[in-house]
């Protein structure tokens, strides 16, 4: 009976700490956050997120920035994130620069690595008929490769590699002496240091600080994407991870719960997706402007939308007297973003409406692209024990991009920057009494403003006092969540009909407007005979070329393109 009375109390105080937290403003729960989660001074793991704006941010605001940031990640994902800050003038050209010296470093260790594998198959491939001689000679070189590997991924210095391969030369020379023992004595020195200086990290899921603790030179995480042309350059050369599957899994409800999902599809490009879209794209709406003189003579009556400009009787006739000279008083289909009716609302004589139900807002697929967040292909690295592949279910810089799609506060940082220093949260009361967070930029001292374009999806911000009374944030959710996104770039794929022929286009995707060039290579025997669509009967209709060298414009109404070049033997008589 007792235990049951308990139980009742622990219920019902659980119930009561649950209502205390419940009606807390967003800047309430904020510092109760903030005093339950110190700053944490152990090894976490680390990636590296390029911070793009107009301006260089301050040393002291971005080091604010980064504290502030890290206060979140490292409490709730283990991840300590370092800023990097590059102004627009200037981020192409590192971008560039920073690409080139990664795969220069990439490239390195992928020899390196690929030398130990070898000299660790010899060695697994000795047999009990191999001698000392042959088995000290492939350890020998097993440890010299493996010692320089683990210093093109930073896990040793050059003094340690230094010191095994000192030993290794050592058993080699004994071996070559007919010295045995002594050739033994030194290889078993090379692996008293390999395992002095080896440490066991265990799985990612285990430890992962054990993992990736500091920032290595050539790692290379979460990067801004300008526009659509560098998107486009980077998933060409091979030099973005892909996120699809990414998205697909359990943790995609973090972005899909702050982003309309037709962003996501909107941002694919051959199916996949390369970047995390910016949510506050502004698509363009129609609109129509009417002298008030003219519209008060005819007696047209306002209305803040409108479902067909023809169909409005007094405008009509209106337009139908007035004949050529219409077009002074009456201008039809203007482009503006969702805003533009409330800051042009009255001009002088002219009145702006939006039309929303006769044309719905468009963004092109390339506009969507603008102001993306990537993730590199060089995000991961082989810390000599434990690999980062696509086989693992922890992606650090993934799940920061996660982050920053479901907590306020992160958003809150890149877009206003430091707490205390670029601004301040204060709860204010809205005409229906409801409380609400809202964002106050701290006049003076440190400034910070960086355009939204450069800051990812940002409608969980804290709002401005202009933004919270006229309603915009909720404004551009709105038309995001009408918006039609006009698709305008495609795969290009090719397949050869025949084994040993070989068939592709000059590149993996292509924009309304490009030129791809497809190229077909008969093997020895061969000839080409023509381009059909892959996966169609052969109708006439669906061959598209019979030249070898096919030169394809691409349109907005072809969608994907997939080819099938066919080849046929050349008969002995010919």
């Amino acid at each position: 009976m007792m235990k049951r009375v308990f139980a009742v109390l622990l219920l019902v105080c659980i119930f009561c700490l649950a209502l205390a937290g419940c009606g807390k403003t967003d800047l309430e729960k904020s510092e109760d956050y903030m005093q339950s989660h110190p700053l944490k001074e152990k090894k976490l793991y680390s990636i590296s997120f390029c911070l793009v704006s107009d301006a260089a941010i301050d040393p002291v605001v971005l080091t604010g920035m980064q504290a502030e940031f890290n206060r979140y990640t490292e409490a709730n994902y283990n991840i300590h994130v370092e800023f990097v800050n590059k102004t627009a003038a200037e981020y192409a050209a590192w971008l560039e620069t920073k690409f080139t010296s990664v795969e220069a470093a990439y490239a390195v260790r992928t020899a390196a690595k690929a030398e130990m594998n070898e000299a660790k198959k010899v060695v697994e491939q000795l047999t009990d008929s191999s001698t000392d001689g042959e088995r000290i000679t492939a350890n020998a070189n097993y440890y010299a490769l493996l010692a320089a590997y683990r210093v093109t991924i930073g896990k040793w210095t050059a003094d340690v590699s230094a010191a095994v391969k000192g030993h290794t030369d050592a058993a080699l020379a004994a071996v070559a002496n007919g010295e045995i023992k002594g050739a033994k004595s030194e290889l078993n020195a090379a692996l008293e240091v390999i395992t002095a200086n080896s440490t066991s990290t265990g799985s990612i899921g285990s430890d992962i600080r054990e993992v990736y603790p500091e920032i290595t030179e050539d790692q290379f995480d979460i990067i801004y994407i300008e526009n659509y042309e560098m998107l486009f350059s980077l998933v060409r050369a091979g030099r973005l991870r892909e996120l699809t599957d990414d998205l697909n899994s359990k943790d995609y409800r973090l972005i899909k719960k702050q982003m309309t999902e037709k962003f996501f599809e909107g941002a694919r490009i051959d199916g996949r997706i390369f970047a995390v879209p910016n949510c506050r794209v502004l698509a363009d709406y129609k609109y129509l402007r009417v002298n008030v003189e003219k519209a008060n003579y005819y007696n047209y009556r306002f209305q803040k939308e409108i479902t067909d400009y023809s169909s409005t009787s007094m405008l009509r006739q209106a337009i139908d007297n007035e004949g050529s000279n219409s077009e002074d008083y009456v201008q039809r289909n203007l482009p503006g973003n969702y805003n533009y009716r409330n800051e042009l609302a009255e001009d002088g004589a002219w009145w702006v409406y939006a039309s929303v139900n006769e044309q719905l807002p468009q963004i092109n697929q390339s506009d969507l692209m603008n102001g993306m967040f990537a993730i590199t292909s060089y995000t991961y690295v082989d810390d000599g024990g434990t690999v980062l592949t696509t086989d693992d279910d922890y992606y650090p810089a993934v799940k920061i991009l996660y982050a920053l799609n479901s907590e306020p506060a992160l958003h809150t940082v890149l877009q206003y920057g430091a707490p205390g220093m670029t601004y301040s949260l204060k709860t204010v009361v809205g005409a229906n009494g409801e409380k609400q967070t809202i964002v106050e930029k701290i006049d003076g001292g440190y400034t910070y403003n960086v355009d939204v374009k450069y800051t990812g999806n940002i409608f969980s911000l804290y709002p401005t006092e202009e933004e919270y009374n006229n309603g915009t944030q909720k404004g551009n959710q709105t038309q995001n969540t009408e918006t039609v996104i006009t698709r305008n770039v495609f795969g290009m794929k090719a397949t050869s009909s025949t084994e040993g022929c070989t068939a592709e286009p000059d590149v993996p995707f292509g924009k309304t407007g490009e030129t791809v060039t497809f190229t077909a290579t008969p093997a020895e025997g061969y000839r080409f005979v023509q381009w059909y669509l892959k996966g169609v009967d052969g109708d006439p209709d669906d061959i598209r070329s019979t030249d070898a060298v096919y030169h394809h414009v691409v349109a907005k109404g072809d969608g994907d393109l997939d080819l099938l070049a066919l080849f046929e033997p050349i008969a002995e008589e010919e």
